[in-house]
């Protein structure tokens, strides 16, 4: 049985355990939910260019990393000179 009360803004449910005289409840007031959710909206929207940096910082790592492997990977496979011993 859920209940929604506007006079204490508090979203409750209880339930009767079966077999026994015994009953378990919980609520949550929403109005606390509502300002922690609004805190953490502006938290997200005053961090939010700094997680898009973040995301670019490492986009172009990532690239860098790969065009320097290529590069240099490349280069010993088209300058590649055989030993003494591949030789016979």
């Amino acid at each position: 049985m859920q209940k929604f009360s506007a006079l204490s803004q508090m979203f409750n449910d209880t339930a009767m355990i079966l077999g026994s005289d015994f009953m378990v409840g919980t609520g949550v007031y929403i109005d606390d939910v509502q300002a922690e959710r609004m805190a953490l909206a502006q938290i997200v929207n005053d961090h939010s260019w700094i997680f898009l940096f973040n995301m670019a910082l490492l986009f172009f790592g990532i690239i860098v990393v790969t065009l320097a492997t290529s590069y240099f990977g490349s280069r010993s496979i088209v300058h590649y000179q055989p030993n003494q011993d591949d030789r016979e």
